[in-house]
């Protein structure tokens, strides 16, 4: 940034700060670093003898925040600035063609009075551009002030008519300062003379005139005294009666400066060189502001430093603006919204700013709307809304960089799920206060997480009663008593919602169950069709693997149905041991004729057959 841009935004940030309270600093907004033990503070201000305030306030660019009277001040969070830029958001375009009309009326008057060159030459001049203002100050956008400037030029022109009525007064007064020491003069020769011819005799009539005439002179020595006074006082009185119109004119300039009524700026400083062709064109100002316009500037404070930075600042908000719509154009908001308020900060009275269109305002101005939900969201910690926000924003702003946001997302997420599952783990080992403070601490991390409403119900559960079901189960799990497990599965699943290590465990053991009870139902139906040796055969290969007390049940009750199937079974197992192959042959044949459909008899079969061809 030029320096004498930064001392014009250093110098408006004033109109934009004055009456506003300070507002904390965001991770969106930082504050400004200042050295530590130190109180940063704003500098003197220029036009103080006009607005009363001494101190303007100083603006860090790098952080885009405010120092004034020892307060850090968040440049994008005031309220005055923002409802000033939502305005200008919403409000229509002002009609190009009378804009076009007023700003080309402007640039001649300022036209006119750069174009003088010997006193005639200026004097017409002058009266031109004092008639131009008056047909300027008709047009709306001008809010009569062309005609404030024409006031202050009369005011001018009154003040040199005073100083001519002084010197006037003062020539009268030198004749008569003239005139009283020649009178002075006559008498003392008089009195010189009196003194050759004088005799004796004249005596008493002598000492008498002598004396009159040191009356005379004395007399005449007063008057002098007062004349010498009069005169004195009446050059002070002239120079103060300038001094004062000057001061009077260089505070309306630079109150112009101020409202960023740039055009008048000019105009003003024209007039005024017009009106004071003396040269004399130093601002008045303390040697602290004179020592800051130097140095920034590189100028000296006078009222061409304000025409210049008034031009360069002109300059440099046409190309913003030029720049911010060509980057609106290109869905390029982000970048677009922040050109364009940064070259409506200083010009908001510029004509690219009063003639841009309503529907391109109204475009950043959803942008603007949206942005600030997403400030606000952050501030509020509510990111599910900045989750739903973001899409939204990236819509029209697809330069809008959203890696900070989703950190803040990630990261959100992370932490508070590792407190819920630490909440968990107190409420089931029954720490009722380390669940309750694991649970705030989730919350202070994010207050909306729609999770956190879920785990408070689930563990205000667990802490009710879910604790005792999930010690049961623990026992359970230990004695694998699949069956208990299963027979109150819906107690267990509610009991392992929020303890992810016993989940799978238990889903197993109820798995193991699920599938004895498939078979068991298959048995109960065979047996109901007469087959009880294959309903037995069926459980009996079950039992093999499950000792689930109901397939040993029905697995009994079985036997006795199948009595004589089972010990043509059992005898044959045993022929077959004891290597009794034909013995055994003929007992699994019988075993196979009393169970139709069993596998075992026919997998022993083909088994015996071939050892016996084997030997």
């Amino acid at each position: 940034m030029a320096p004498s841009r930064l001392i014009l935004i250093t110098l408006l940030s004033g109109t934009v700060v004055f009456g506003q309270q300070a507002v904390p600093q965001t991770s969106a907004a930082p504050a400004a670093s200042v050295p530590e033990g130190t109180t940063q503070k704003g500098v003197a201000n220029p036009a103080s003898k006009v607005t009363g305030v001494d101190e303007v306030p100083l603006l860090d660019p790098g952080s885009e925040t405010i120092f004034w009277d020892g307060k850090t001040w968040s440049m994008g969070d005031q309220r005055g600035l923002q409802a000033r830029w939502e305005k200008f958001l919403n409000e229509p375009e002002d009609e190009v063609e009378t804009y076009r009309a007023y700003n080309d009326q402007l640039t001649e008057i300022i036209n006119v009075l750069s174009a003088s060159s010997n006193a005639q030459s200026s004097s017409e001049a002058t009266a031109r551009a004092f008639a131009l203002l008056q047909q300027a100050s008709q047009y709306r956008p001008d809010a009569g002030l062309c005609q404030t400037i024409s006031n202050q030029v009369v005011a001018a022109w009154r003040g040199s008519k005073n100083g001519a009525a002084l010197a006037a007064a003062n020539r009268a007064l030198e004749n008569e300062r003239k005139r009283v020491e020649w009178n002075k003069q006559v008498t003392l020769q008089a009195n010189s003379l009196a003194q050759f011819g004088r005799n004796s005799s004249d005596g008493l009539a002598g000492e008498n005139k002598k004396a009159k005439q040191f009356l005379e002179s004395t007399g005449y020595d007063k008057r002098l005294t007062e004349i010498e006074t009069q005169l004195k006082g009446n050059d002070l009185k002239g120079e103060l009666v300038i001094a004062k119109r000057k001061l009077e004119f260089q505070a309306l300039i630079v109150q112009l400066f101020f409202q960023r009524r740039f055009q008048h700026a000019i105009i003003g400083v024209r007039f005024y060189n017009s009106v004071y062709g003396d040269g004399d064109n130093e601002l008045q100002l303390g040697e602290d502001t004179k020592n800051l316009f130097s140095r920034t500037a590189g100028m000296s404070p006078s009222l061409f430093t304000l025409e210049s930075l008034a031009r360069e600042t002109m300059g440099d908000v046409q190309k913003g603006t030029d720049a911010a719509i060509f980057l609106i154009r290109h869905n390029e908001m982000a970048s677009g919204a922040r050109r364009l308020m940064e070259s409506f900060l200083p010009g908001e009275y510029a004509p690219a700013i009063r003639t841009l269109e309503r529907d391109t305002k109204r475009e950043v101005l959803s942008y603007e709307r949206n942005r600030l939900k997403l400030l606000a969201a952050v501030e509020t910690k509510d990111y599910t809304l900045i989750g739903e926000l973001l899409p939204e924003i990236a819509k029209t702003a697809k330069d809008f960089d959203d890696t900070k946001y989703r950190g803040l997302i990630e990261t959100a997420k992370a932490q508070a799920n590792f407190h819920i599952a630490k909440a968990q783990d107190a409420a089931v080992n029954g720490e009722r206060a380390n669940a309750q403070a694991e649970l705030q601490a989730a919350g202070e991390i994010w207050p909306r997480n729609p999770a956190l409403e879920e785990a408070s119900k689930a563990l205000l559960s667990i802490s009710s009663g879910q604790g005792k079901a999930l010690k049961e189960l623990d026992d359970l799990l230990k004695q694998r008593n699949d069956r208990a497990i299963y027979d109150q599965k819906e107690k267990f699943i509610s009991a392992v919602a929020f303890a992810p290590d016993r989940q799978e465990p238990t889903k197993a053991a109820i798995e193991r169950i699920a599938k004895v009870e498939a078979v068991l139902a298959m048995a109960q139906e065979i047996a109901r069709t007469g087959n009880a040796a294959l309903a037995w055969e069926k459980l009996d290969k079950l039992h093999q693997k499950s000792k689930d007390a109901k397939v040993s049940e029905q697995l009994a009750d079985l036997s006795a149905k199948a009595s004589e199937y089972v010990s043509a079974l059992r005898a044959a197992e045993a022929a077959a041991t004891q290597q009794n192959i034909g013995s055994a042959l003929a007992l699994y044949l019988r075993a196979q004729a009393l169970a139709p459909g069993a596998e075992v008899p026919v997998e022993q079969l083909a088994q015996l057959s071939k050892q016996a061809l084997e030997k």
